[in-house]
């Protein structure tokens, strides 16, 4: 007996609603993203917001962070970089324009995306890595930024001033 070929149970489980996205068809369709930072210093010893990412949305899509990286590019350096969620923000920081990871497709971010804002209070602690003197690292963890919420990464150098790069990874749906 053949086994019945499964269908989705909701349009969500079609390939370009899908929230697992092994193959990279969020890619294909043009609904993934990248905000990175190269060469940016850091000029303190403790905690300093670096990046915002918003989802300025009120329904609808969410931002799906899957791969978060980061590097210390000063020899005699490390960096802990820690990631939050719904930050109190006083300042947004530099207003920066996400790439589409599919170059050729018109789709925009949803996202707003602010380099260095200001924080009152860095929100709810989400994970950290830390990056050693000279090497990067990174995480797949996947976080959900929702409707109306946004998504803080910070930086703790060893040493000021540090250079430090970055990058943020999310799918759109």
């Amino acid at each position: 007996m053949a086994l019945p070929t499964p269908s989705p149970a909701t349009n969500r489980q079609v390939p370009d609603h899908a929230i697992l996205d092994y193959y990279n068809k969020q890619v294909y369709l043009g609904n993934q993203f990248i905000y990175s930072q190269s060469s940016e210093t850091v000029a303190a010893t403790s905690e300093t917001p670096i990046a915002l990412i918003s989802n300025p949305a009120t329904s609808g899509k969410a931002l799906f962070i899957t791969y978060r990286a980061g590097s210390s590019l000063t020899a005699s350096s490390s960096v802990i970089f820690r990631y939050y969620f719904n930050p109190t923000v006083t300042g947004a920081g530099t207003a920066k324009t996400p790439l589409n990871l599919r170059p050729a497709n018109p789709n925009l971010s949803i996202a707003t995306v602010g380099k260095d804002p200001t924080t009152s209070s860095n929100g709810t602690f989400v994970s950290s890595f830390i990056s050693a003197a000279l090497t990067s690292n990174s995480s797949i963890l996947m976080a959900v930024v929702d409707p109306g919420s946004t998504f803080l990464l910070t930086a703790t150098p060893s040493v000021n001033p540090t250079n430090i790069e970055h990058e943020i990874v999310w799918y759109e749906i």
